[in-house]
């Protein structure tokens, strides 16, 4: 017999799935430290260290990533890309972002150096992960202009792509920085560069689930359920996607249920999600 994929991602873990879901949802979500989190979890009768959560966090992006991107919708080709500060062990580090007109993220990169070597990384996994973009807004700076020329001298950028600067466009990349640094700020910084990747990237995820840069509607059963209902019928979807759905959604959202008197599937809508410590089961109210 099959074990479920969620099962074996989970697997060893002195703690229920849900939890450990929980506690990377509101890590990645919300304004809290994971001391903050310790806290919030021991008056719902948890008690767990926060060096825990920050290995959960470590341990699951990644995986969280590769089960959303699956269902990433299509980004705007017109990109606004900038750089933002952060700092990781003491020293400033740049954080290439770019969203597009609509201020969907695009990508990012986190980088030692603020050099044409790291823009054109940057932009060299912008168009392998999204394609070739119509447009690309810059800021003033020369290495960003040069690593684009470089990328279509080589072949690796079209040379259709139209690049300009504007400062009023790039505000919307701009104020789109405040999502992410806001969200450290509480962290009091990183001690390691590929642990700050990762966190990052699990914020950039946590975003990109609020812009509703995902689409839901794939997410249906075998059974032929109508788009948007979830479903973990025969595999199709494991526990662990259908918990981060619920736990990074703040919408209302249909899931499907199955009856006590068949093995069909009906959907629910559910308007509250609560956790029961006790008994370690989902409370689902509708």
């Amino acid at each position: 017999m099959t074990t479920p994929p969620s099962l074996v991602l989970f697997k060893g873990r002195h703690f229920d799935q849900e939890i450990i879901v929980l506690c990377v949802r509101w890590y990645l979500s919300f304004k809290l430290s994971s001391r903050d989190l310790v806290r919030m979890m021991a008056e719902r009768g948890v008690v767990l260290a926060h060096t825990t959560i920050l290995r959960w966090v470590q341990r699951y992006v990644p995986e969280f990533e590769k089960c959303w991107s699956r269902y990433a919708r299509d980004v705007d080709g017109s990109w606004r890309c900038d750089e933002t500060y952060i700092k990781v062990r003491g020293h400033w580090t740049y954080l290439y972002r770019a969203v597009d007109k609509g201020g969907r993220t695009v990508d990012f990169l986190l980088s030692e150096r603020r050099d044409v070597a790291a823009a054109k990384c940057f932009f060299t996994n912008a168009i392998r992960h999204h394609g070739t973009p119509r447009v690309i807004t810059l800021d003033a700076y020369a290495a960003s202009h040069r690593a684009i020329r470089e990328l279509k001298s080589e072949g690796s950028m079209s040379r259709r792509v139209r690049v300009r600067s504007s400062k009023y466009l790039n505000n919307i990349v701009e104020q789109d920085h405040r999502r992410i640094k806001q969200r450290i700020m509480p962290m009091l910084g990183f001690k390691r560069f590929d642990t700050a990747t990762v966190t990052i990237s699990g914020i950039e995820l946590a975003e990109k689930i609020k812009k509703a840069q995902f689409k839901i509607g794939k997410l249906t059963t075998p059974t032929g359920d109508s788009a948007g209902n979830l479903g973990s019928r025969s595999g199709l979807l494991n526990n662990s996607t259908v918990l981060i759905l619920l736990y990074c959604f703040n919408s209302t959202i249909r899931i499907c249920t199955r009856t006590a008197d068949s093995n069909a599937f009906s959907p629910t809508v559910v308007t509250h999600c609560s956790f029961r410590f006790a008994s370690r089961r989902l409370t689902v109210r509708e």
